[in-house]
């Protein structure tokens, strides 16, 4: 009766588990969760490994060794996974993980290791993630239903909570028991046992090879198409401002809780995982009632409102209660802007390079973490932990008015044009001049220059249509 219960919730079209019933999906979606759930213990078993080894300021820099190879990687990947066999790019991505993760626990257990090779072996982790997460997010389409897409995109989002959620806690409470060199070395196993549950996947010929546009001619249209738009380009400006903002909660965690606490990896463990349970909160409960309020900008502003208020907090009262409550505040706050601006990004952007625009995105916020770490761990460094905080809180307050200048509200705004897909350049560049300009003499003169090349392609289709070959 149980498992006849089970099934009729797993085929119900509105379930969140639908996409469940689809085993190619569900062997996929728990390959991903473990593997982003074995990445999110080994950054604190890496962060240890800083921390015994005596670093400092390096603490800080796991962030920006973490957040790095998205910035330099994230465009390229989403390209290559529009051009290679996405079969071959995850595997590939995920065999580069098992090497770098058996380099590290090599030099764990042989004691070998120093501050700039776990850096270094943190990095090239995360280039396995820069051109890997595309590829999980552009096969989901292809291998289930219409039906069940919708279910497959929360389940998508849950993994990310779910890995977040107790991928630290597990770090941070096994690592005293189990040791960093063995619980390092149960974590390429665990990467190998992905790369299994991988092989057995058998994309169809359309999921395996995308487009056949060069590599650079796919470059150079994502970047025109991206620099021309008005919204694309408010989009990005306001991801890189929070990103600033929320910089230091993964740069300055480690820091407050291995200095100033004098806290133990199962404490670091325990703030990330309330960043991620902040972030689960925000995202079930905060941003559907705000949603029902208040418009896209304005929640965004919220975000940006409440990290001020965080840092400030930090900055002055660093307790182990207050910083808990302080990771999980600033965890709904993430999810507040970060889930708007993605949305935001999709909504300005035609389907045919909505992946690359997705990867700019990534970039952006990338960026302003990798830049953050930088700034925030020199700061620590050289004035003070209580210093940096509160500079950090009155630059967040700096962003907050900046990004009020720059509402996301684009069809209040009036500005309710969506770039059109560049699939046929003279096409964007008359829709450019006219929405540049707001002349209507351009405008004019572009559209009569198009009106001769519309007309041999549609004879063309017409012709093509009625050919008498092919009745």
């Amino acid at each position: 009766m149980r498992a006849n219960f089970r099934a009729k919730i797993l085929m119900h079209s509105t379930s969140t588990w639908l996409a469940l019933r689809n085993p190619t999906f569900t062997r996929i979606w728990l390959a991903t969760v473990l593997s982003a759930t074995v990445l999110a213990a080994q950054d604190v078993i890496a962060t240890w490994l800083l921390h015994d080894l005596g670093a400092s300021f390096s603490l800080s820099l796991m962030a920006t060794a973490t957040s790095t190879p998205l910035l330099l990687f994230a465009l390229p990947a989403g390209i290559i996974a529009d051009t290679v066999n996405r079969r071959t790019v995850i595997l590939s991505a995920m065999a580069w993980q098992v090497a770098f993760t058996a380099l590290l626990a090599f030099g764990a257990w042989t004691k070998t290791l120093s501050i700039n090779s776990v850096l270094l072996c943190v990095f090239a982790l995360g280039i396995g993630i820069a051109f890997s997460a595309p590829v999980w997010s552009a096969i989901v389409p292809s291998i289930v239903s219409k039906e069940e897409l919708p279910s497959a995109v929360t389940l998508g989002g849950m993994q990310v909570n779910i890995a977040g959620l107790v991928g630290p806690a597990l770090g941070g409470f096994v690592l005293p028991k189990l040791g960093a060199p063995l619980l390092i070395s149960i974590n390429a196993l665990i990467f190998l046992t992905v790369c299994l549950i991988i092989l057995r996947w058998r994309p169809d010929r359309t999921t395996a090879k995308q487009a056949d546009q060069g590599f650079m001619e796919s470059f150079a249209e994502s970047a025109r198409y991206a620099f021309r738009s008005y919204q694309i380009k408010v989009i990005l400006f306001r991801n890189l401002l929070f990103s600033l903002a929320v910089a230091p909660i993964p740069a300055l965690l480690p820091v407050i809780v291995y200095t100033e606490l004098k806290g133990s990896a199962g404490q670091l463990g325990l703030a990330f995982t309330c960043v991620a349970a902040g972030s689960l909160v925000g995202a079930v409960f905060v941003l559907p009632f705000l949603r029902e309020r208040i418009s896209p900008n304005g929640i965004t502003l919220v975000a940006m409102a409440i990290m001020p208020v965080v840092l400030a907090t930090m900055a002055w009262l660093r307790t182990t209660s207050i910083v808990l409550a302080c990771s999980a505040v600033a965890g709904v706050a993430w999810t507040l802007a970060g889930a708007e601006l993605w949305l935001a990004g999709q909504r300005a952007v035609s389907g045919r390079i909505r992946g690359r625009m997705n990867s700019f995105l990534i970039m952006t916020g990338q960026a302003g973490i990798a830049l953050g770490s930088i700034l925030l761990g020199s700061g620590a460094m050289h004035a003070g932990l209580g210093w940096t905080l509160g500079l950090a809180a009155v630059a967040a307050l700096l962003g907050f008015g900046l990004g009020y200048c720059f509402s996301i509200n684009f069809q209040r705004e009036g500005i309710s044009e969506q770039a059109p897909s560049p699939t046929e350049e003279p096409e964007a560049i008359g829709y450019y001049i006219h929405s540049l300009c707001r002349n209507v003499g351009y405008r004019k003169c572009v559209m009569n220059d198009l009106e001769p090349r519309r007309k041999r392609r549609d004879k063309d289709r017409f012709e093509k249509r009625s050919d008498p070959a092919d009745t």
